[in-house]
């Protein structure tokens, strides 16, 4: 999908094959979960990660400087139902709050398009 769209941070070997930088990590974590929760019993399950990420964006959106490199945590979860989903939303979103209450920052949230950033499937 990445690659597909330009997005993807690529770069050639020295034999000139293309390879390119993983912009997310949605597959791994997925194939962890799959592994470690055998059951609906161990949900919900959220695994936070931090890491470099990569990109080649053709323009900033929304006003916002776009870099090729860039720090980001990810936080993906696994739910029960959509119910169960936005009970961990809640839960992380309040955490952050503290977070930045505690640091003296002002916080607010921003109003989302639908259907970005949130992708739900149920099994």
């Amino acid at each position: 999908m990445y690659l597909r769209s330009r997005t993807m941070f690529t770069c050639k070997d020295r034999r000139g094959e293309t390879f390119g930088l993983a912009p997310t990590a949605e597959e791994v974590v997925t194939d962890y979960v799959r592994a470690t929760a055998r059951s609906y019993r161990n949900l919900p399950v959220t695994v936070f990660q931090q890491n470099t990420k990569f990109r080649d964006e053709i323009r900033p959106r929304f006003g916002l400087l776009r870099v090729k490199e860039f720090l980001m945590k990810d936080a993906y979860s696994f739910d029960m139902d959509t119910d169960a989903l936005d009970v961990s939303y809640t839960a992380m979103h309040d955490a952050y709050l503290r977070i930045f209450r505690r640091l003296g920052l002002e916080a607010f949230r921003r109003r989302r398009r639908p259907g970005r950033h949130r992708r739900v499937r149920l099994a």
